[in-house]
């Protein structure tokens, strides 16, 4: 996992063209136009998934696991 700001995106840009993609996405997010959902960008392959929750005590979390799929998690408000 990298945690890390928007400000410092440069700096995986290049690893992968979805990340590129996303970064890109993300660099023109509006959270006053916020609607909650699925952005498809490439099919099952590509998107994103645009939600509110609350986060949990960090006692009794589990690791979370992909085999498929990589995570980028971008918090506007609060923390994880």
């Amino acid at each position: 996992m990298i945690t890390d700001t928007l400000k410092n995106m440069e700096q995986y840009c290049g690893m992968h063209e979805g990340i590129d993609k996303i970064f890109s996405l993300l660099s023109s997010y509006d959270s006053e136009n916020f609607t909650p959902g699925r952005v498809t960008v490439d099919g099952d392959a590509l998107y994103l998934n645009f939600c509110e929750y609350e986060a949990h005590s960090a006692e009794g979390a589990q690791f979370e696991a992909h085999h498929r799929y990589a995570d980028i998690l971008y918090i506007v408000e609060g923390n994880e």
